[in-house]
């Protein structure tokens, strides 16, 4: 089990690096963005676009990387809001949810969104970049949302039951 431990920490490094970088790519982009607008009076035409597509990848692998760190606001915040003999059922419950979720919406249902941009040959208008790449985003944040999901699944399973209110 200690590889397994080491795994998860090495995968949780590479997408914590991977959202710094692109998030410190999505602002020099932006800034670089207002500075061709406002002061050089040349607005860069690419730049929007880029802007939208580091949005999207930081977005969807923070909120991976913040469901890792158990700080994804909907995952905690009603669930401790309940008596604990219910807290482990309802994480339990809710890890199921996550996991069921993105198998189904973020790894399916991207991938599909996937090959539909593939097959259709859609074009981002200034970069030419296939959709089908930034769609990527979708199935590879569910492959990490599934993989804590189970963590924490498996976690909540072998949980010792609260049987009093008295905490």
């Amino acid at each position: 089990m200690n590889w397994l431990l080491r795994v998860k920490t090495t995968l949780e490094k590479i997408l914590e690096r991977t959202v710094i970088v692109s998030m410190a790519v999505l602002v020099l982009d932006v800034l670089w963005q207002v500075f061709s607008r406002y002061i050089l009076n040349a607005p860069s035409p690419w730049t929007e676009e880029l802007a939208t597509i580091l949005l999207i990848w930081t977005s969807l692998m923070g909120a991976s990387l913040a469901y890792a760190a158990k700080e994804h606001l909907g995952v905690d915040f009603v669930a401790n809001k309940l008596p604990p003999r219910l807290l482990r059922s309802t994480r339990i419950f809710g890890h199921l949810v996550v996991a069921l979720f993105s198998c189904l919406v973020m790894i399916r249902g991207g991938g599909l969104l996937m090959e539909n941009a593939f097959n259709y040959h859609q074009l981002t208008p200034v970069l030419g970049i296939n959709w089908a790449w930034i769609y990527l985003a979708a199935p590879v944040s569910g492959v990490f949302f599934t993989l804590f999901a189970i963590e924490f699944l498996l976690e909540a399973v072998n949980e010792k039951p609260l049987l009093t209110d008295t905490e």
